[in-house]
């Protein structure tokens, strides 16, 4: 996808400014097992992971101080990021 749309945050705050890559591709997966009512259990177990990959130059957004300065001539084109999550097993117990 190009001119791809993201926000940039400043530190840990609710202000946000958009920026846009020039290039993106993002992909993933994300599955659920869920054991109905079967005699007095019951429970659910969930996976997802997601892959991003942005590439220079980042358009918008607001740069201050040391973030202000262009990436390194030598550095990548590209801005890799991955993210893999996974509830832990939920069981319920039926006392009746």
């Amino acid at each position: 996808m190009n001119n791809f749309a993201d926000d940039d945050q400043i530190l840990s705050t609710a202000i946000s400014f958009p920026i846009a890559f020039r290039k993106a591709i993002i992909y993933g997966a994300e599955g659920k097992l869920e054991l109905p009512h079967w005699k007095r259990f019951s429970g659910f177990l969930s996976y997802s992971y997601e892959v991003g990959n942005a590439w220079f130059p980042v358009t918008g957004g607001l740069f201050l101080g040391d973030d202000a300065v262009k990436p390194p001539p030598n550095s990548p084109d590209i801005f890799p990021t991955r993210r893999i999550s996974a509830t832990p097993p939920a069981c319920a117990f039926a006392i009746s």
